[in-house]
């Protein structure tokens, strides 16, 4: 084992000239970048383009179904033929 005797982790003189800083320590570099008046935030939504596009053609569908049960209802006169709505 004597060619681990000429290793510098050996010779305490050799760390001497190290900080007292923690090895995980890192350094930051700020940018100063100006802000301008023109710029324009960008923000996303917490819904998803594709669940908006459904909700809103579930809507449109289910308002189209209504109204024309709604007609077909209205035109049909026979009282045995209306359903009984509940209160």
């Amino acid at each position: 084992m004597s060619f681990l005797n000429d290793l510098p982790s050996w010779n305490p003189e050799n760390f001497s000239k190290l900080s007292g800083q923690k090895a995980n320590s890192v350094s930051k570099v700020v940018h100063d970048v100006p802000v301008r008046q023109n710029e324009v935030s960008i923000s996303n939504e917490k819904k998803s383009f594709i669940l908006r596009y459904l909700e809103k053609h579930f809507v449109t569908d289910n308002l189209e179904e209504k109204k024309s049960r709604k007609r077909s209802d209205d035109c049909s006169d026979d009282p045995s033929e209306k359903k009984v709505r509940k209160r």
